[in-house]
C-alpha cells in the first residue's frame, strides 16, 4: 500500500481520515463511522493532554476557562502565542499517534 500524503490535511477529521485510509480501512465499511470517532476522540485526548502540559503555568487557567466556548481558531491562536514551538510539538503529537496506531492497533 503507497503511503498517504498528509501535507494538506486542513483539521483533524481530515488527518484520521488519511490515517484510516492508510490503515486499510475504508469509507464503505460498516464501522467506519464508529472507528472514525473512537480515534478522533482518542487523538483529540492526547493533542489536549500535550497543551495542558505544555502550556505556561500562568496561562493554564485562563485556556481552561475559555477553551470551551473559543472557536477552534481562537484555541489554535491562544497556544501558538503562549506554547513556543507549538506548530513542531503538534507535528510531533501527529506523526507519534500515527505511528502508534499503524504499527500497534490491529
Amino acid at each position: 500500500m503507497a503511503e498517504i500524503n498528509y501535507d494538506n490535511v486542513n483539521d483533524l477529521e481530515e488527518y484520521v481520515e488519511k490515517l484510516l485510509e492508510e490503515k486499510g480501512i475504508g469509507k464503505d465499511e460498516p464501522d467506519y463511522p464508529k472507528t472514525k470517532k473512537i480515534v478522533l476522540e482518542v487523538l483529540e485526548e492526547q493533542i489536549s493532554k500535550v497543551i495542558e502540559a505544555s502550556m505556561p503555568k500562568e496561562k493554564l487557567d485562563e485556556f481552561k476557562n475559555f477553551v470551551s466556548v473559543w472557536s477552534n481558531e481562537e484555541i489554535m491562536e491562544f497556544c501558538q502565542k503562549n506554547i513556543p514551538d507549538f506548530e513542531k510539538l503538534m507535528a510531533a503529537v501527529l506523526l507519534q499517534y500515527k505511528k502508534i496506531y499503524l504499527e500497534y492497533v490491529k
